[in-house]
């Protein structure tokens, strides 16, 4: 078989994510990002994977009812309290907190939803719903990731918030949670 037949082979029949390393899912994920494909459908299966091998028994339901919560109540929330939400202590997630917040703002784009971790803000910003320098970049480095047009960063975090506000005022049709940290 030629080197190109292997190759469609395998691209046909790709062997199944849980096959795949922690390490070569990261890479996939890197990849997809890089060539703007977050929108393919294996892109959310191998977030999804990773999510459940890693989020430290975060919940993505349980996080989007308490952000739904809050969203309706105008509040943004800490990094902590969404680890709370969850019955976690914030030391036990801090790392996989990130794994989590992807598969969040993944979950949230397939749904037709707006960025809902623009309501996680650090402790000290949780009246305001402003977020440091830091925090902002890696905000709209996830949103450029997932195809959102970034000109002016505090403006897309402003309007992300306005959305998720909008989307608080909503009923939350529970037939679209994630089930079992997917």
């Amino acid at each position: 078989m030629t080197h190109s037949a292997t190759t469609a082979k395998q691209t046909a029949n790709p062997r199944p994510l849980s096959a795949y390393t922690d390490k070569e899912l990261s890479t996939l994920v890197a990849n997809y990002r890089r060539k703007g494909a977050t929108a393919d459908p294996r892109y959310s299966n191998i977030v999804a994977e990773l999510h459940r091998r890693g989020a430290g028994n975060l919940d993505l339901a349980i996080t989007i009812r308490f952000l739904h919560r809050a969203a309706s109540d105008g509040r943004y929330v800490s990094y902590g309290q969404v680890a709370e939400a969850n019955g976690r202590d914030w030391n036990d997630v801090r790392y996989p907190m990130n794994t989590h917040l992807w598969a969040l703002v993944d979950f949230a784009r397939r749904a037709g939803w707006p960025m809902l971790s623009a309501l996680i803000v650090n402790k000290a910003n949780v009246e305001t719903g402003s977020m440091d320098d830091g925090t902002k970049k890696g905000f709209a480095t996830a949103a450029r990731s997932l195809g959102h047009i970034v000109q002016d960063e505090q403006a897309f975090l402003d309007a992300q918030q306005a959305a998720c506000r909008a989307w608080g005022a909503t009923a939350l049709d529970e037939s679209l949670l994630p089930t079992s940290r997917t």
